[in-house]
């Protein structure tokens, strides 16, 4: 890395921000269509009602922030790999690309971590929060609608 690349890291930031500015509107929209309809954002959860692996991430990601580790613990202990991945992966592109395979291993080990974490919490504490059921999923409804 040097001062060059640095200097110019705002700049490559906003380029690639407004590379993908059509995907993210329609997640921002996806994620205020889906609260404002079903008080949920999962897709999964509002489909199935069962939590997603990703269950309380953004939960416990703020309770990190406002400096509550153990009860971002509860929430999801996966995120205490998330963030340091998802860093990691800032760095690689921008600074550090001789490093980013190391980068995408990270977040692959992370995303297996985060399914066994989600299965073993499922099988031993669901329903429980945060892994609750939602009884009004879609399936439900529509299969309730169809077998009247």
């Amino acid at each position: 890395m040097n001062k060059h690349t640095l200097a110019g890291l705002p700049l490559r930031v906003g380029q690639d921000l407004l590379r993908i500015k059509f995907p993210l509107i329609l997640t921002a929209v996806y994620f205020a269509a889906a609260f404002l309809l079903t008080g949920e954002i999962c897709p999964l959860r509002i489909l199935t009602g069962f939590p997603c692996p990703g269950c309380g991430l953004t939960r416990a990601g703020v309770l990190v922030l406002t400096g509550h580790w153990g009860s971002a613990a509860q929430m999801n202990l996966t995120i205490f790999l998330w963030i340091p991945a998802l860093i990691c992966l800032f760095l690689a592109h921008y600074l550090f690309p001789e490093v980013q395979k190391y980068a995408v291993a990270f977040l692959i080990v992370t995303c297996i971590l985060t399914l066994t974490c989600y299965t073993v919490r499922m099988a031993l504490y669901f329903p429980e929060p945060p892994l609750t059921y939602k009884d009004d999923n879609f399936l439900s409804v529509f299969i309730g609608s169809i077998s009247r």
